[in-house]
C-alpha cells in the first residue's frame, strides 16, 4: 500500500513539474523567444502612414514601399520605446520593398530564413502594427510558397494581416524572417500575402550589398552603398543568382547552335549557297540555264494566229 502511495505522489509531481515548464517556457506558445524577436521589428511612421518594418542588418531595415511612400525620412520606433530618423535609400514600388538606413544603430538582427526550411503547411507568425496596436502577433499557416499574383510571387497565409502590419516580418517557428507582409484580399478572410524573403535579398545583393551565408547583410551600410546601379529584383523563375535573364541567354544558345549546325551542313555537303538576283518586274521570274524557256516557247501558241513569232505575248 505504501509503494503504491509512492508511486502515485511521484506521477503527480512529474506532472506538475512538467505543466510549470512548459507554463513558464517562453516558447511555450510560438517555439520562439517572441520578447527577442520583438527587439528586431520596429514601427515605421511617415507623415501620412504608420506600418512596420524589421532588422535585416545591424542599421539596415526592410519595409513595404506604400509605408514609406514619397518620404526620404522615416521615424523609427523600437521595441524598448526608443525613436530613430532613419533614410530611405532605395525603394521600388513593382515590388513593393523599401530600404532604410539608421545612423549610428546597432540593431539586432532577424535571421533569414533558408528557403528549403519553407513549407507548405507550415506554422507562421505575423509580426508588426495593425490598427495601431504595437508588436501584435498572429498565427496562421502557410497556404502556398509561390502564389502569383498579377506577375508578381508572394506567400500566401492565412495569419491575419491588416492595415499596419505591412512592411512586418513573416516568421517561422523558429523565430526566422520567411516573408515580409504587404497586403491581403479586401472582404475576405484568411488571404494575407508576404514578398519572400528571396527577393529581399536578391534585391539587395543586385546593388552588390555583401550578404552573410544566411542572407542578412553583412556589416555596416552607408548610404552611398547603394549608388551602384542594381537592385533588379530576382523575382522571375527564369532569372539566375547572377541576375541574368537565364531565357534570353538560352535563347541566344539556341540560335548560336543552328548557325554553326547549318554551317557544318555546308561544308560537308561541299556546296555553298548561291546568291539569289532580285526580279525585274512583277513578271519575271528567276530561271536557271537549264529551265529558262526560249523565245520560241513564248511565240508558239501564236503561229497559228499569224502573229510575229517574236512578239512578246505579255505586250500590247
Amino acid at each position: 500500500m505504501r509503494k503504491s502511495s509512492q508511486k502515485k505522489i511521484i506521477s503527480i509531481g512529474t506532472f506538475v513539474i512538467v505543466l510549470l515548464l512548459f507554463l513558464f517556457s517562453p516558447a511555450c506558445a510560438t517555439g520562439f523567444d517572441a520578447e527577442k524577436v520583438s527587439k528586431s521589428v520596429f514601427v515605421i511612421r511617415t507623415i501620412e502612414s504608420e506600418g512596420s518594418g524589421f532588422a535585416i542588418g545591424k542599421n539596415c531595415i526592410i519595409t513595404n514601399e506604400h509605408v514609406v511612400g514619397n518620404e526620404s525620412e522615416v521615424l523609427i520606433k523600437t521595441h524598448d520605446d526608443a525613436f530613430y530618423f532613419g533614410d530611405v535609400v532605395k525603394k521600388d514600388s513593382t515590388i513593393d520593398l523599401a530600404v532604410i538606413l539608421v545612423k549610428n544603430a546597432d540593431f539586432p538582427v532577424l535571421r533569414v530564413a533558408s528557403d528549403s526550411s519553407i513549407k507548405v503547411g507550415m506554422d507562421v507568425y505575423a509580426m508588426g502594427s495593425p490598427r495601431g496596436f504595437e508588436y501584435t502577433i498572429t498565427k496562421g499557416i502557410l497556404s502556398s510558397k509561390d502564389r502569383e499574383v498579377e506577375g508578381q510571387l508572394y506567400l500566401q497565409t492565412d495569419t491575419p494581416i491588416n492595415s499596419g502590419n505591412s512592411g512586418g516580418p513573416l516568421i517561422n517557428d523558429k523565430g526566422n524572417v520567411i516573408g515580409v507582409n504587404t497586403w491581403k484580399l479586401a472582404d475576405t478572410e484568411g488571404m494575407g500575402f508576404s514578398i519572400p524573403i528571396s527577393v529581399v535579398t536578391d534585391y539587395l545583393a543586385g546593388f552588390g550589398i555583401e550578404l552573410t551565408r544566411t542572407g542578412n547583410v553583412a556589416g555596416y551600410l552607408e548610404p552611398g552603398d547603394f549608388d551602384n546601379q542594381g537592385g533588379v529584383p530576382i523575382r522571375d523563375p527564369m532569372r539566375s543568382p547572377f541576375g541574368t535573364n537565364l531565357l534570353l541567354i538560352l535563347i541566344g544558345a539556341g540560335i548560336v547552335i543552328v548557325v554553326l549546325a547549318l554551317i557544318i551542313i555546308r561544308l560537308r555537303s561541299g556546296t555553298t549557297p548561291r546568291p539569289v538576283r532580285p526580279a525585274r518586274d512583277a513578271y519575271t521570274t528567276n530561271y536557271t540555264s537549264a529551265t529558262k524557256p526560249s523565245q520560241d516557247d513564248y511565240t508558239k501558241p501564236y503561229k497559228d494566229r499569224g502573229r510575229r513569232k517574236d512578239k512578246d505575248p505579255y505586250s500590247d
